[in-house]
């Protein structure tokens, strides 16, 4: 009996070590189904994530980022989740419903709890390079239902893909809706609903629906 405690006290670095890489994957936990699916994790620090891809040809890649509490959710074939370096995600949820969709973070952002979703075939969310978006926010290229002329039964609301521009701060609480593009240098102020592209920079815009509030501004992470 002494003995084995000995053994295990003498080797307890290297079981502290096997304990620890055990309980780091069993707090990244998810389901794959399907074929020739990848999932890259360069030099990333995570933790407690959630993946769960139903598909085929499917990509979610993570490079010299910080990821924890997150979530990933594929259910289609050829998609991509791309998340560049530097980029702190804290509790945000990436959702792609469909095939051949895009998710793409840029540099040295910060993501807090918040939802991204990209829905309907060949749809897009593009987002900047040292973007700051605060929690509640709400990025979807989709109304998640469809409306149909009751005349001839087309469709009135396709999806649109989403494109955010380098240094751009969205607040909390802000919706941003399908086809938007924002310019460089834009502030979104808290509980905006931005249902309307504005592509020229340094703005702050805000309401419902968002407008322009200042022009000619910018904005730093330091107060």
């Amino acid at each position: 009996m002494i003995r084995t405690l000995y053994k295990y006290y003498k080797n307890w670095p290297l079981l502290k070590n096997i304990l620890f890489k055990i309980s780091i994957k069993l707090k990244n936990r998810g389901i794959v189904l399907g074929k020739k699916n990848k999932i890259q994790f360069n030099n990333c620090s995570r933790l407690n994530n959630k993946i769960h891809i139903v598909g085929n040809s499917n990509l979610i890649s993570f490079y010299n980022s910080e990821i924890v509490n997150c979530s990933f959710k594929i259910s289609g074939d050829n998609c991509i989740i791309k998340i560049s370096e530097n980029t702190h995600l804290n509790g945000t949820e990436f959702h792609i419903e469909n095939n051949n969709v895009l998710i793409e973070i840029g540099k040295n952002c910060f993501i807090g709890r918040s939802h991204i979703a990209a829905v309907e075939d060949f749809s897009k969310i593009i987002i900047g390079d040292n973007c700051l978006i605060s929690s509640n926010v709400y990025i979807r290229t989709s109304d998640s239902h469809g409306i149909y002329d009751r005349e001839n039964n087309e469709r009135l609301n396709f999806a649109k893909s989403i494109f955010i521009s380098s240094k751009v701060w969205i607040a909390e609480g802000a919706k941003i809706l399908k086809g938007v593009s924002l310019g460089e240098e834009i502030v979104v102020s808290s509980g905006a609903v931005v249902t309307k592209s504005f592509k020229k920079n340094n703005l702050i815009i805000g309401g419902n629906p968002a407008k322009i509030i200042k022009e000619n501004t910018y904005w730093t992470r330091e107060r």
